[in-house]
């Protein structure tokens, strides 16, 4: 059984990752990286996997669409595609009569394929099977979803959208309380997707700012500690996550305190997701950036001792020196272009000696 994900795409690389992560991680199938049993396209991964299995993905990704269960899957030739069509058991698909039928053209890809004329085949194709059957693009009951990238025709019944909209909604310019330097909310939510974070998970972040990346661990039913040394950032996080948790009264811990004096001792099992400042709108309070990242890694092996840290650090921190220095190990890296002179990078980190 074959589902696929259509992804975001406002970025190369991240859409990928984060259903990859996810696909490795909660579903176990380990075989991703040989792709056995996943496919990749533009802006579309298909794998073999459940319908309940493509839903939990979906609905935790922040670069993805939606999700279908796959009904075909064909080169671009109209013909060929007619054909298996034709083949299609539609009763198994469809046991309701109102219906929408929607296929869509990734970038430039299937042009000698004229959509229209492709959507009336599909819609002849059910109307021969089951008979009597009702479009209706406003309020269908049930979605089928076409779509044409590279190679490959895919058509599958939608089963699952993503919580881009709600992540809109918790982006901080929509926030109660803002500042300058907080974090989008879907980076957030693709960062703990990296950092393989599920329900019950406990998330560290030090330099939790406005409360982002606590407030998405929250959304996923981890539990969340924020640190930052700015009062008044804390206090904003806290504004932020009691108007924006999932539940009302949500326990999202938070602290002010130095990352240098942090009170923080011998804590197993946590991972870490985090964002340190680099003094360019983010303060560093008068320290030396290195110097806080030392510390930071210093944390992270002697106290943390976190299995897998994700975080976000600017092109020209010397990131490789200090996790090589710690015998931790780079698994990725995303680079983020800011502007002309800022690249950012996303850094997926594990530590060897802490058993996953």
């Amino acid at each position: 059984m074959y589902c696929f994900i259509v992804l975001s795409g406002e970025h190369d690389t991240l859409p990928y990752a984060e259903v990859i992560s996810l696909l490795q991680d909660n579903l176990m199938l380990k075989d991703v990286a040989g792709k056995k049993n996943v496919f990749f396209y533009d802006q579309v991964i298909r794998a073999n996997i459940t319908p309940q299995e493509c839903k939990e993905v979906v609905e935790k990704c922040a670069f993805a669409h939606y999700g279908c269960l796959e009904i075909i899957s064909s080169s671009q030739n109209l013909r060929e595609i007619v054909e298996k069509l034709s083949e299609v058991s539609w009763k198994e698909f469809i046991n309701k009569k109102v219906i929408s039928v929607r296929v869509i053209r990734m970038k430039e890809y299937g042009l000698h394929i004229q959509v229209p004329v492709l959507e009336k085949h599909i819609v002849s194709s059910i109307k021969e099977s089951i008979g009597d059957l009702r479009i209706d693009y406003k309020k269908p009951s049930i979605k089928l979803v076409g779509i044409l990238t590279e190679d490959r025709f895919l058509l599958g019944k939608l089963i699952a959208q993503s919580s881009r909209k709600a992540l809109e909604r918790r982006r901080p310019g929509q926030r109660p309380f803002f500042h300058p330097s907080a974090l989008d909310s879907k980076l957030a939510r693709f960062m703990l997707n990296a950092c393989k974070v599920k329900e019950g998970d406990v998330i560290l972040d030090p330099f939790c700012g406005t409360g982002t990346i606590p407030l998405e661990a929250e959304h996923l039913g981890a539990r969340a500690l924020g640190v930052d040394v700015n009062l008044e950032l804390i206090k904003g996080a806290l504004i932020n996550i009691q108007y924006l948790s999932k539940e009302k009264g949500a326990i999202i811990d938070l602290l002010c305190s130095d990352i240098f004096l942090l009170p923080l001792r011998k804590i197993k099992g946590v991972k870490v997701v985090t964002d340190p400042p680099y003094g360019r709108v983010a303060s560093t309070h008068g320290r030396n950036v290195n110097e806080i990242y030392a510390v930071f890694f210093k944390l992270l092996v002697n106290n943390i001792r976190a299995q897998r840290v994700v975080m976000l650090s600017p092109h020209w921190i010397p990131l490789k020196d200090f996790i090589y220095k710690c015998n931790l190990r780079i698994v990725e890296q995303h680079a983020l272009r800011v502007h002309g002179g800022l690249t950012r990078k996303v850094t997926v980190i594990e530590n060897p000696d802490i058993p996953r």
